[in-house]
C-alpha cells in the first residue's frame, strides 16, 4: 500500500489498522476524524508527513510509533489526550506542533526523536512524564512552562544537544535519571520549591560546572552527580539530611563540597 484515502464517514481509526504498512507514503484522512486509535499507523517507516484533521480529540498509543521517515506533523487545537510512545522513535521529525490547551506530555511520547532540534510545550501543561523527551540528541533548547510541577523519570535523558534548564517553581522532586548523560548540559538553575534530588540526576553530564543547590532541599540520592568530570565546587544547604551513595564519584575536578 502506498496510498490511504479515508472515506468522510469514518470518525474513527481502530488500533493496528495500518500498522507495518512499510510502502505507505501518503494519507489522506476524513474531516469527521475523532480519533486515532494505538499503533494506527506504527511502523508505517515510508510516511515522511501527516495532517490530523481539526476535530481530533486523541491519538493513542505508539499511533506514530517507530515511523522513521516522518519529518513534520501538526496536531490540532481540538487533541487532548495523546497516549504514551505515540511519536516516540520517528528518528528524522524535525517539526511538531502541539496543541494549546494540551495539559500534559505523555511518557514515552517523543522518546528518541533525534532530528527534534526544538519543541514548544504549552502553557497549559503541568506534567511531563517518564522518559517523554529521552533520546532526544538534537534537542538544543526547551522551555518548560511554569505550571509543570511533576517531571517523570529519564524526561530528558540523553538529550545531548541541551545546554540549559530551568526547572520551575513548583517541582519538588527530580526523579531518577531526569538528565543522565546530557553531555553538553552546563547550567542548571532549581527552584526554591525543590526537596529531592534523584538518583543519577545529573550523572554524565561533563559540561556542567556548578551548581546552586537551594536552601529546602533534604535529599540527594545516589549517583545524583556521579561522572560529571568539570564540577568544581558545590554548596550543600544546611537543610540536606541524607546523601546516597556515589553521588560525586568521579568527579575529578571537584576541589569543595561546603
Amino acid at each position: 500500500i502506498q496510498k490511504v484515502v479515508i472515506p468522510e464517514s469514518v470518525t474513527s481509526i481502530a488500533g493496528h489498522a495500518f500498522q507495518g504498512c512499510y510502502g505507505l507514503t501518503e494519507v489522506q484522512m476524513a474531516a469527521k476524524l475523532t480519533s486515532i486509535e494505538a499503533y494506527t499507523f506504527a511502523d508505517c517507516s515510508q510516511l515522511t508527513s501527516f495532517t490530523i484533521p481539526e476535530g481530533v480529540t486523541s491519538i493513542g498509543d505508539s499511533a506514530f510509533n517507530g515511523c522513521q521517515a516522518l519529518e513534520r506533523i501538526i496536531l490540532p487545537e481540538s487533541v487532548t489526550d495523546i497516549g504514551p510512545y505515540a511519536f516516540a522513535f520517528c528518528y528524522n521529525l524535525r517539526s511538531i506542533t502541539l496543541p494549546s490547551q494540551l495539559t500534559y506530555i505523555s511518557s514515552n511520547m517523543l522518546n528518541s526523536c533525534e532530528a527534534l532540534t526544538s519543541i514548544q510545550i504549552p502553557q497549559t501543561v503541568t506534567r511531563i512524564e517518564g522518559y517523554a523527551f529521552s533520546g532526544c540528541s538534537g534537542l538544543t533548547e526547551i522551555t518548560i512552562p511554569a505550571g509543570v510541577s511533576v517531571i517523570g523519570s529519564e524526561a530528558f535523558a540523553r538529550c545531548g544537544g541541551l545546554t540549559d534548564v530551568v526547572i520551575p517553581n513548583g517541582v519538588t522532586h527530580l526523579a531518577f535519571g531526569l538528565f543522565d548523560d546530557c553531555y553538553n548540559l552546563s547550567s542548571v538553575i532549581l527552584p526554591d520549591s525543590l526537596a529531592e534530588i534523584g538518583d543519577a540526576a545529573f550523572r554524565m553530564c561533563p559540561s556542567l560546572e556548578n551548581i546552586s543547590i537551594p536552601d529546602g532541599v533534604t535529599y540527594i540520592g545516589s549517583e545524583a552527580f556521579r561522572m560529571c568530570p568539570s564540577l568544581s565546587t558545590i554548596t550543600l544547604p544546611d537543610s540536606v539530611t541524607r546523601i546516597g551513595s556515589w553521588i560525586f564519584s568521579d568527579c575529578i575536578r571537584l576541589e569543595e563540597v561546603v
